[in-house]
Parts: C-alpha cells; structure tokens; sequence
C-alpha cells in the first residue's frame, strides 16, 4: 500500500498514512481534530535497469524512417570515419595505417 503524506490547513501538523489508492484519506487532522486536510504530492523518482525499452516503443514514424535511413549507409564508411587511438600512428601498435 502507498505511504500518503496529509497537511493539515488548520495547525500545520503532517501525517503519514498508508491506505489503498481508492480508499478515502483521514477524515480528521490528529492534532486539533479539524477536517481541513491537504494531501500532500512528491515528485517520484526511476531507474531504468537492464537494456532498456524497446525500439518500437514511443517512437513516432519520422522517428523510425530517420533510423532505417541511418542503418542503411555501410559499414565500411563508419569504420574509415573512426579514429586511430590516440598514441597510434607511428605502426609500432601492430595497426595497420
């Protein structure tokens, strides 16, 4: 069950509360017994674990023709436009140049 966090408007006092997402909240602050609760919202962070979401996954179509136009060029020009390591260049890496 959510942890819901309630104000109370009257004496400013907080209160935690665990109850199902339908069920109503408290109906009465604890400490001055006044009905003017506020619940109180957070902002909930995610982590992300694993490979990820999939492909298909929220992607619009020009999304998806930019990304087949894309994998369409060769490899061979990814390969050339890559960079040597940096301290290769003299051959003695075993490299071919």
């Amino acid at each position: 069950m959510p942890t819901y966090e309630y104000e109370c408007l009257s004496c400013g006092s907080v209160m935690e509360v665990f109850h199902s997402i339908s069920a109503s909240g408290p109906s009465s602050c604890d400490g001055c017994d006044n009905a003017n609760l506020r619940r109180k919202i957070f902002a909930v962070s995610s982590i992300y674990k694993g490979d990820g979401f999939y492909s298909t996954q929220y992607r619009d179509s020009s999304y998806k023709e930019a990304m087949s136009r894309e994998s369409g060029s060769s490899k061979e020009e990814t390969a050339s436009a890559t960079p040597a390591p940096s301290g290769c260049g003299s051959g003695a890496c075993g490299h071919k140049h």
